[in-house]
């Protein structure tokens, strides 16, 4: 029932080559994959690897993970044992792994080799024959002996899925779970316990798994172990020189390591932290964890990392921040109880994890009373569900590669609004009680309740599969316009209205606002097909009428198409990725030419590109747009006195500082930025952003 999609395909070089492959391929039907052409815009692609791993008929039940770490040459060394169980008879196994990485043996418990097969280029996959059938019930372990390569912007694999990358390098190491640098069962759902020993050079401090325990100096390494007991998705390790700085209070003991010119944002860090801590250990139960909360600072392209039980990876900007962002802190957090202690029974459920911890933030600001705080993030996420939107349906999301920002979209955004919909379509109390039973999982090895599709029908009093199938199992999300006519009565005025939608097959309880200047009245209304009609009476007169006046129901709309380019845009901009980025943004120009926000971008990514005629041309159209939000005025002066000041032109650039300083806005210490260069001239090395672009 779940829709996937397939590789990309081309034409083969020759058809001589082209009728051999054919013949080999007939004649041994496990040979090589072909290798095809990667296209300029691939369609995602269909794995079949994590299908083979996803179906193994084993479970793993503990790694011991032992790995050397070689910063110089980008290289690991690494001898992971894994114990399984098998939950059926065994002729082989079929792990994931990196294909940067080369396996060289795979031994028994008697310490014999098993045939094992990795000869695919561009496949995550490694295979183990056994010369006998493993009877099914029967524990056994393997061990995996192999090593690395991981150099940054390396990438093997030939497939068009994205991959998140791992990289080993002198300034750090950054080895993701979902990079899969170790051999992986059923990824990404096999949860297990683990001990990791990990071997670095001195001055080097590494972070694995859990429950860090004391470390020891062998001549020019130090050797950091760890353990972490309860299931979880293992292997993510972090290796760079930090300094850390341990804060103990209320029973609760907080190791931060960050870089050292970073350890003064502890304090700033752990205020936040703490009290978050404490709202889940209310709200979600006991701490998912042993011993203390290591929180690490990574660079910000590995921000995405889970981490393991008791680990918090936050990205350097975040730990910079004057005022670090709290819905990211708060989604991290919530990742201790949702990621790591709640299992799920397969990959098409992997989505569940991402969708809780992205949608606690919301609950939590309306808890607070923050209503529109929480208005304004469920907005953001639509944007991210969005952006998504197109590559996969949201069961298969984990195809388009784990953690990347492909699956995050679809499973952080539109999963958080599938639990938001839900939670209004069946109203509070009974949402409290599917949250209840489905928390009843934590900290069991496998789900121990029915799946979530199944409860939550259970609370809702009646069958959900239409829900699950047009949210989760398919692709699209629908647009809505209105048609009405409004007529006088004798005690008010009646309205009679039509619901029209682009999707026929679309189905979902919704509401109509009839606005008027006292009051919005709300009418339900079923949607379902191209068009829906209704009918309400209302003793004022209508001055607008609007669908979905709360905001109940995920849909897409002309003004939220611009918003996605933008968001597109923005972190193309950010991964440097120039030339797309002004693609996105130009789209969303095309669509609402006087959108400033569209214009401000554009300026930036030409500044970085240091075209500074084309950038201080994007920051006049700025100026001359809608100035939404308001912060765009001061920050296009305080960029267009800098181009001034670089071209060497004073008197314009203190003109220019001098309006961003009458704008009186100080958003993201503009109006400090904006004094400092009317008293000094500005100057800027050509590869360094010269301020920060958005608060």
């Amino acid at each position: 029932m779940f829709f996937s999609s397939l590789f990309a395909s081309g034409p083969f070089g020759n058809r001589f080559f082209g009728l051999a492959l054919l013949v080999c391929l007939t004649a041994a039907p496990f040979s090589h994959a072909q290798r095809t052409p990667t296209l300029k815009n691939p369609p995602p692609a269909k794995a079949a690897a994590p299908d083979t791993a996803a179906a193994s008929p084993a479970d793993a039940l503990e790694y011991d993970i032992q790995v050397e770490i070689l910063p110089e040459t980008h290289r690991l060394k690494a001898q992971v044992t894994i114990e399984f169980l098998a939950a059926a008879p065994l002729r082989e196994l079929v792990l994931d792994l990196n294909p940067n990485c080369s396996m060289t043996q795979v031994l028994n418990a008697q310490g014999r080799e098993v045939e094992h097969r990795q000869d695919s280029y561009d496949t995550f996959t490694v295979k183990v024959v056994f010369p006998e059938l493993v009877p099914e019930g029967s524990r056994f372990p393997l061990k995996f002996i192999y090593e690395g390569v991981f150099e940054k912007g390396r990438r093997r694999s030939m497939s068009t899925i994205q991959e998140a990358e791992a990289v080993i390098a002198e300034e750090g190491t950054y080895l993701p779970f979902a990079a899969r640098w170790l051999p992986i069962n059923r990824f990404p759902t096999d949860r297990a316990s683990s001990r990791m020993t990990v071997s670095v050079p001195l001055g080097y401090e590494a972070l694995g798994e859990g429950r860090m325990l004391p470390t020891r100096t062998e001549g020019l390494h130090e050797i950091f172990p760890s353990e972490c007991r309860q299931p979880h998705l293992p292997g993510s390790l972090v290796v760079a020189p930090y300094y850390p700085k341990a804060i103990e209070k209320n029973g609760l003991k907080v190791e931060y390591h960050l870089a050292e010119s970073n350890l003064g944002s502890a304090e700033t860090l752990d205020g936040l932290i703490r009290p978050l801590v404490a709202y889940f250990e209310s709200t979600l139960g006991p701490r998912p964890w042993e011993g203390s909360l290591e929180v690490v600072e990574v660079p910000n392209e590995y921000d995405y990392f889970p981490g393991a039980p008791s680990v918090v990876y936050l990205s350097s900007s975040l730990v910079k921040a004057v005022k670090p962002d709290a819905t990211v802190i708060t989604r991290k957090i919530a990742g201790q109880w949702w990621h790591h202690a709640l299992p799920v029974s397969s990959p098409e459920q992997a989505w569940l994890r991402e969708a809780f911890c992205y949608y606690e933030e919301v609950l939590r600001l309306e808890k607070s009373k923050q209503i529109d705080k929480a208005r304004e993030l469920m907005g953001e996420l639509r944007v991210m569900a969005l952006e998504g939107e197109g590559k996969s349906a949201l069961a298969n999301a984990w195809r388009l590669g784990y953690m990347t920002d492909h699956y995050l979209n679809l499973a952080g955004g539109k999963g958080a609004w599938i639990l938001h919909m839900l939670r209004k379509m069946m109203g509070d109390e009974p949402y409290e009680n599917l949250i209840a039973r489905w928390k009843t999982n934590f900290g069991a090895l496998k789900p121990q309740t029915e799946s979530f599709q199944d409860l939550a029908a259970a609370a809702f009093k009646d069958k959900l599969d239409w829900f699950f199938a047009q949210w989760v199992d398919s692709m699209g999300v629908p647009q809505f316009d209105l048609e009405f006519l409004v007529y006088k009565t004798r005690s008010g005025f009646r309205i009679s209205g039509s619901v029209k939608q682009d999707k026929d097959l679309f189905r979902m309880p919704m509401e109509v606002g009839i606005q008027s200047d006292s009051k919005t009245e709300r009418t339900p209304v079923m949607v379902s097909g191209k068009r829906s009609d209704f009918r309400m009476n209302s003793e004022a007169k209508p001055t607008n009428l609007v669908v979905d006046p709360d905001s109940n129901v995920l849909h897409d709309s002309p003004e939220l198409k611009v918003a996605v380019f933008l968001s597109k845009g923005r972190k193309l901009a950010q991964r440097q990725e120039f030339v797309e980025a002004v693609q996105q943004l130009e789209e969303a120009l095309a669509l609402d030419p006087r959108r400033s926000l569209a214009n401000y971008y554009l300026g930036e990514v030409f500044y970085e590109q240091w075209n500074l005629q084309s950038a201080a041309n994007a920051f006049r159209e700025a100026l001359n747009g809608d100035l939404n939000p308001k912060w765009i005025e001061t920050w296009c002066h305080i960029y267009l006195g800098k181009i001034f000041d670089v071209l060497g032109q004073r008197d314009r650039a203190v003109a220019e500082y001098t309006k961003a300083v009458n704008t009186k806005d100080d958003t993201n210490g503009a109006q400090a930025e904006a004094k400092k260069y009317m008293k000094q001239p500005f100057t800027r090395p050509r590869t360094v952003m010269g301020a920060p672009s958005q608060p």
